[in-house]
């Protein structure tokens, strides 16, 4: 008799994503996209307005640009790489985006902030920025505060008996 042998996850084929998670993918994917379509119609628009601060926001938005999809694509093809290591080098180049890009949030918000006639001077370049940092921040701080709350909770929440 043939002795059994188990799938191990090089034999095994890969599941086909459901169609419910290849949906919500495309549309994640369609706000994405529109939400960098307007950050590049907010450049166009605004490109030869000038204030105290202008060419920072600019740089803000293009910069916000290329840490949006170009970014992805090139995190999405170290990890197809056929070298062994290729996804945890993806994964550390990941991390590292994430750390440039708040960096950059920071940097972006300071200079929002600190801006005295952008508000007034070119408004189609300052408050799109504005409300983005906000609402950066907004989702940043929730989410420490939430892992804080549930690891309190966690370690303060009575033990069920052995």
């Amino acid at each position: 008799p043939r002795a059994m042998v188990s799938a191990t996850s090089d034999d095994a084929a890969p599941e086909p994503p459901s169609p419910v998670k290849a949906v919500g993918r495309r549309r994640f994917m369609a706000v994405l996209i529109l939400l960098d379509f307007l950050t590049v119609l907010v450049l166009a628009e605004t490109w030869w307005s000038v204030c105290d601060a202008s060419a920072y926001l600019r740089s803000w938005l293009l910069v916000g640009l290329f840490l949006s999809w170009p970014a992805s694509m090139l995190v999405d093809r170290i990890a197809a790489g056929v070298r062994e290591g290729a996804f945890r080098r993806a994964f550390a180049f990941e991390v590292f985006l994430h750390v440039v890009g708040l960096m950059w949030l920071m940097l972006g918000s300071t200079w929002c902030w600190c801006s005295e006639d952008c508000a007034q001077e070119v408004p189609g370049l300052f408050w799109p920025i504005f409300v983005v940092t906000i609402l950066y921040w907004s989702c940043l701080v929730t989410a420490i505060a939430c892992m804080i709350g549930l690891t309190l909770l966690t370690v303060l929440a009575p033990k069920p008996p052995k």
